[in-house]
């Protein structure tokens, strides 16, 4: 018997899900390394119908206890920290960035724009937001993610910021932390686009010209991968 691959689209987050799934998924599994349970405004796990009703403020919502166990490796999930990271200080969803706070996450918009999200994390806190109608129909033409949800995320988090005090993502031991080149992934030079990634040990980049397959500054075959990424640029 031959076991069925998981759906493709799920990799992009594009599959069916919940808010809560999300956002114990993107918190859980991303930065914070462990599986948790989402907690409502009375301190109570949101468990089935459990955090339905009015909202509370934010200043009296308890900080839940974490039971928590480790689900990955914690370089890997570092290295995707920083990519989300990204996604808010350059990225689709700036309109999420908070002056002063580290902020990662990403957006998420359905087809026909009948759904946008934005779950996102600081270095202790795990946020998501949804915006759609109770009966699904599109929001507009030109609406998305990072459009609609990532400024109610950045206005939470702010407020969130005074009341729970937020930190640096933390890094794990043993991850070489670089400036880089934001066009090309090299070790950055005199120029500007500078960003800071993280890499295992003996991955590090260690020139500031990227090296090419094949020698003499030839150009690498195009792949499968590389004409679909082609094609979805600007997408998402």
């Amino acid at each position: 018997m031959v076991a069925a691959a998981p759906p493709l689209n799920d990799a992009i987050a594009a599959g069916g899900s919940t808010l809560k799934d999300f956002a114990n998924a993107e918190g859980g599994q991303g930065y914070f390394q462990h599986r948790f349970d989402v907690y409502g405004r009375e301190g109570q796990a949101c468990r089935g119908e459990g955090c339905s009703g009015v909202g509370a403020s934010l200043d009296s919502v308890p900080l839940p206890p974490v039971n928590a166990e480790q689900v990955d490796d914690p370089i890997s999930i570092f290295q995707l920290v920083l990519m989300m990271q990204g996604v808010i200080d350059r990225g689709t969803a700036s309109k999420a960035k908070v002056k002063g706070v580290p902020l990662a996450g990403k957006t998420g918009t359905t087809n026909d724009a009948l759904d946008a999200w934005f779950v996102g994390f600081s270095s202790d806190l795990a946020v998501g937001v949804f915006v759609g109608f109770d009966t699904p129909r599109t929001l507009g033409p030109s609406e998305a993610g990072g459009l609609v949800a990532a400024p109610i995320f950045g206005k939470f988090m702010k407020e969130a910021a005074s009341l729970y005090p937020t930190q640096p993502f933390r890094a794990p031991p043993g991850v070489r932390l670089m400036q880089v080149s934001s066009k090309t992934g090299a070790l950055a030079g005199s120029g500007g686009g500078v960003i800071t990634q993280a890499f295992r040990p003996g991955t590090e980049p260690t020139s500031e010209k990227r090296s090419r397959a094949g020698g003499g500054g030839n150009k690498k075959p195009a792949t499968a991968a590389g004409k679909a990424r082609k094609t979805l640029k600007g997408l998402y």
